[in-house]
């Protein structure tokens, strides 16, 4: 099937998945477009409060993902490749990134602590199909960024950052997008601005500062600054009914998580193997996708109560319902699966923000020219 073609067919199977999204379908003809495969459940660092070490250590075999893609590469339209572990410790997540992007026209990303010391691999990384790194990096110092990076080297994410940008210009390459990712605790808030600057110099395309879910008994990490804290998750001074998320959850409908012994999970955020809905290798993913634990998972959530005969999924108990969605229009789903639309868009941004860069400069220049004639 060639490119347009194919997208052509994903743009069909959203449009039909969401339609019975809406109107509640439990058995569903069609397949999830937000797929997340995790190549790896093992990692060199020792977050605290990472759920990760809940699955078992396992490398995913590139046989083991070409089975897994040729079941849903047609329909993904995003893929993520990670979630619990390093995706860079699997010598085959290139060789994955690579068959996804050529064979099924997948857009795909990666979230990686950085912090492999491989120099060459860098280069072969840029000359992927990967079309977007989140770089996780808390903080904009050694102090603070190893306090919850446990084993992390903060000059060596640094140092592979320069090699990713260096390796963009020299290949002229517009993707891997960077993405800074810094998770916002109470010792590392001070920060922020700091990192904002180190972005810009370092060219990374953009930085975002996120809330994380911090367990009870570290809550002593919250952030003092509101938009970073977990009061409200934690229920300090509110009701259970106002806690509950106004936003239904899409993933029964439209995601997948498969973890890399192939265990299937209803989302990303399913941390015990005995939670999960199945196996891919055991079973073909068609009967997977709608078994009575996936019926179950979307009747509850087209309904947005609890029922008793929901009570036997995870899905009954989640108290983060809705927060995780991956819910695109159709002009983003047409920027992920038509790729000369989405080089030419950050072209665009590119060509935009370096006009407001020269014309900044010149109004700079003009200024300053008046205040010293003056």
């Amino acid at each position: 099937m060639n490119e347009p073609l194919m997208s052509a067919f994903k743009i069909a199977n959203y449009l039909l998945v969401n339609s019975q999204r809406i109107i509640g379908r439990k058995h569903l003809v069609g397949y999830p477009y937000y797929v997340v495969i995790d190549p790896s459940s093992v990692c060199q660092l020792r977050c605290p409060f990472c759920d990760g070490r809940e699955r078992p250590p396992v490398m995913m075999k590139f046989h083991e993902f070409k089975r897994i893609m040729d079941s849903l590469g047609r329909s993904c339209i995003n893929l993520e490749l990670y979630n619990w572990g390093e995706p860079f410790l699997n010598k085959d997540t290139i060789e994955m990134i690579n068959y996804a992007g050529r064979r099924y026209n997948t857009y795909t990303r990666i979230s990686s602590n950085l912090n492999l010391s491989d120099d060459s691999f860098y280069e072969e990384l840029v000359l992927s199909r990967l079309n977007s790194l989140t770089i996780s990096l808390d903080g904009a110092s050694q102090e603070t960024y190893e306090k919850y990076r446990v084993k992390g080297s903060f000059d060596r994410v640094i140092h592979n950052i320069k090699l990713i940008v260096r390796y963009k210009k020299q290949f002229a390459k517009m993707e891997p997008k960077l993405v800074w990712q810094f998770l916002v605790f109470r010792h590392n808030e001070h920060e922020i601005e700091k990192a904002k600057q180190m972005a810009r110099d370092l060219l990374v395309d953009n930085i975002i500062f996120v809330k994380p879910h911090i367990p009870p008994e570290f809550m002593s990490w919250d952030s003092s600054r509101p938009e970073f804290s977990n009061s409200r998750r934690h229920g300090l001074g509110q009701s259970k009914d106002v806690l509950r998320m106004k936003k239904k959850c899409n993933w029964p409908y439209t995601s997948v998580a498969i973890n890399a012994n192939g265990s299937v999970s209803p989302c990303c955020g399913v941390a015990r193997e005995e939670d999960d809905f199945g196996n891919i290798f055991d079973h073909d993913f068609a009967s997977t996708w709608n078994n009575d634990k996936f019926k179950s998972a979307r009747s509850y959530v087209a309904h947005h109560l609890k029922k008793e005969e929901t009570d036997h999924i995870i899905c009954a108990g989640c108290d983060i319902e809705g927060s995780i969605n991956f819910a695109p229009n159709i002009f983003q789903v047409c920027y992920y699966t038509f790729r000369p639309l989405r080089i030419l868009w950050m072209k665009w941004n590119r060509y935009k923000i370096r006009k407001f860069k020269m014309e900044s400069a010149q109004y700079l220049g003009a200024l300053m020219g008046i205040f010293f004639l003056r």
